[in-house]
């Protein structure tokens, strides 16, 4: 019989490619992705004024944005090319607007460097 390794979210670990399956809550509270994207979306919910999300797949309008481990966040709704950002090293930024949890947000995001993209809610909404 093969035993199942059982997270602190009651949850066996995702399996899903090269990463452990798991993410940390705190330091000693383990939890599976699904349940690392959910708390993500209650955090959005509740208020934050900003986070990290990713662009999975090219930035484009329609694209969409998602949490580190792939959970579902929303989607693109503008994209805009900056100039050549000589703070990040020459590389082209990227102006994106998405919605998320109903909320508009705005962020910059560099192609080049990898799919983060650090987003801020709008002041009025």
């Amino acid at each position: 019989m093969v035993m199942t390794e059982i997270l602190d979210c009651g949850h066996a670990p995702t399996p899903q490619g090269a990463g452990s399956g798991y993410a940390y809550f705190t330091p000693d509270f383990r939890m599976c992705y699904p349940c690392a994207d959910e708390v993500q979306r209650a955090e959005i919910k509740t208020g934050v004024d900003r986070f990290v999300g990713y662009v999975d797949g090219d930035v484009s309008v329609g694209a969409h944005l998602v949490t580190w481990s792939g959970g579902m966040l929303g989607r693109v709704v503008g994209v805009q090319w900056g100039r050549t950002s000589r703070r990040f090293g020459g590389v082209s930024m990227v102006h994106v607007v998405a919605v998320v949890e109903g909320r508009r947000w705005h962020g910059k995001y560099a192609p080049d460097l990898g799919k983060a993209v650090r987003l801020r809610a709008y002041k009025s909404q």
